[in-house]
């Protein structure tokens, strides 16, 4: 599955809430199954938090490859964002192991 994020958090005053949305939104999709998340536009600070910017063609073969796969939508019950951002960063190190 996909998911795909047309906006985000923002507060006047409150630096960095967006991204922290970002970071445990992409975990709580991880956990729940989805393969990847569009973030949008390309933008600096989401290259920052690992972000890889794809050609149209790329993209579209990515996105119809997992668009009919099934995924959850829901938890049973509640996590943390501690927990999810653990689980993120343990699939981020097993996936850069297994890069060529």
């Amino acid at each position: 599955g996909v998911y795909v994020s047309q906006t985000g958090f923002h507060r006047e005053g409150s630096a960095g809430a967006g991204e922290v949305q970002l970071v445990l939104t992409s975990a709580l999709l991880h956990r729940l199954g989805h393969e990847w998340f569009d973030l949008g536009q390309a933008r600096t600070y989401k290259a920052a938090l690992g972000a890889e910017t794809l050609g149209r063609t790329e993209w579209l073969e990515r996105f119809r490859a997992v668009r009919d796969r099934r995924c959850k939508l829901s938890l049973e019950g509640r996590v943390g964002g501690e927990e999810l951002l653990g689980e993120l960063l343990r699939a981020i190190e097993a996936r850069k192991r297994d890069k060529p």
